[in-house]
């Protein structure tokens, strides 16, 4: 082959190369365009119709239910309505803002009827206009009639926590990756084509099973690459933590291990070692059980018992949780105050700011007060979200944590 034919033939490659990169690169931008515009896939609405009268033991329980499934995004720690929030934790998502989820007919779902409110929940489509929810929403395609029936029923109800609230919220905005599973990835859950009961309430493992995989979601957080969507049998390293989760300030945080596994899992928890880190918040080494993982305080101790006894069940799995990312911590001698507050990670809830934190705890008028709230909150606002931190930080410790929370009302 003669030297110019050998030129002519490289020179041909090059351009077609330079050819093939320019489309690639204008096929991405054209999908990124398509998907900007077209935002979030939509589907066909198909909602059935349900019997979910409001009873008192249903009420009850839809309370106990929306209190661990929708409060922690639709509501701040403080108790009130759920009218939505930020959602910084969801960083890598977007800008993810909570919906407004009161009765309020124009900026709520006042004017939602309790088959769409189960619609919803089941299928992970919004039923007034089919768009697809991303996982961020719960889902709960594999729960009992009686518990969706349970929820959908509270938040028709009269109680503070839904009581029309006119706070319009700022839409989402998911991003890229986020509208491209939506599209090719994520698709709807069927609505069950059958009646699904509750456990039997005499098998523990079968009820944390169910606590575990069907209403609670713990696997699509603590598996690693489980999005909560797919059915539990098909998750790998189900259950072995080191998903990447988020603080309040945007850090990562990587789930816990929750397999038996002595070494990388908590196969050397006890019950009361688990029941004080779900319930209380609180790891067996006395650190605080870190946002976004929160308490649930309103499981009784026979679903405690029961999460536990099945977690012994799952396969012991050795994959090593990283660690999270790291916070700089100032020593006592240069802000007592601020050493206490991130010493005990309450920046990993309020953020290093101190959101959520009532003006800087202007809701006590005497440090006394406040104290008495720091001790035992649910004694203030049953139902918070902040641990009891008596016996947890020593006593010459309250002081400058006052201190230094009431001067972040001041910043």
């Amino acid at each position: 082959m003669s030297r110019i034919r050998r030129w002519r033939i490289k020179r041909f490659l090059k351009r077609a190369a330079l050819g093939i990169a320019v489309v690639a690169v204008v096929l991405v931008v054209a999908a990124t365009v398509v998907l900007w515009d077209k935002g979030l896939p939509t589907y066909e609405v198909h909602v059935v119709e349900v019997d979910a009268t409001p009873t008192a033991e249903r009420l009850d329980r839809g309370q106990k239910l929306t209190a661990m499934l929708c409060r922690r995004c639709h509501a701040d720690l403080r108790g009130s309505a759920m009218v939505g929030r930020d959602l910084p934790e969801l960083g890598d998502w977007g800008s993810i803002h909570a919906a407004n989820i009161t009765a309020d007919r124009e900026h709520g779902i006042g004017d939602w009827t309790a088959s769409e409110i189960v619609y919803v929940l089941r299928t992970g489509v919004q039923p007034k206009h089919g768009q697809l929810l991303p996982p961020y929403m719960i889902r709960l395609p594999r729960a009992a009639d009686e518990d969706v029936l349970a929820i959908a029923a509270f938040m028709r109800s009269e109680h503070a926590w839904v009581k029309p609230e006119p706070v319009e919220d700022p839409a989402s905005d998911p991003s890229w990756r986020v509208r491209l599973q939506a599209l090719f990835d994520w698709k709807p859950s069927g609505m069950p084509g059958r009646p699904i009961p509750p456990p039997p309430p005499d098998d523990p493992v079968a009820l944390g099973r169910y606590l575990v995989d069907d209403l609670l979601g713990c696997y699509g957080c603590h598996s690693p690459k489980s999005d909560g969507i797919e059915p539990p049998a098909e998750v790998d390293h189900y259950l072995a933590g080191g998903k990447r989760l988020r603080d309040i300030n945007g850090k990562s945080i990587p789930t816990r291990n929750l397999t038996p596994d002595p070494a990388a899992g908590i196969g050397g928890w006890t019950l009361a070692d688990f029941r004080r880190a779900l319930v209380d918040g609180f790891r067996p080494d006395g650190s605080l059980v870190r946002w976004p993982m929160r308490r649930h305080h309103e499981l009784t101790d026979v679903e405690v018992e029961a999460i536990f006894a099945y977690l012994q069940t799952v396969p012991a799995d050795a994959t090593r949780v990283p660690l999270a990312d790291a916070y700089k911590i100032v020593g006592p001698r240069a802000d007592a105050g601020q050493h206490v507050f991130h010493k005990y990670g309450c920046h990993y809830c309020h953020g290093e700011h101190g959101r959520d934190l009532a003006d800087g705890g202007g809701s006590f008028p005497t440090d006394a007060e406040l104290v008495a709230f720091l001790r035992h909150p649910e004694t203030v606002h049953p139902g918070t979200e902040v641990p009891a931190w008596d016996g947890v930080l020593a006593e010459d410790e309250y002081e400058p944590l006052v201190v230094y929370v009431r001067g972040l009302a001041k910043r």
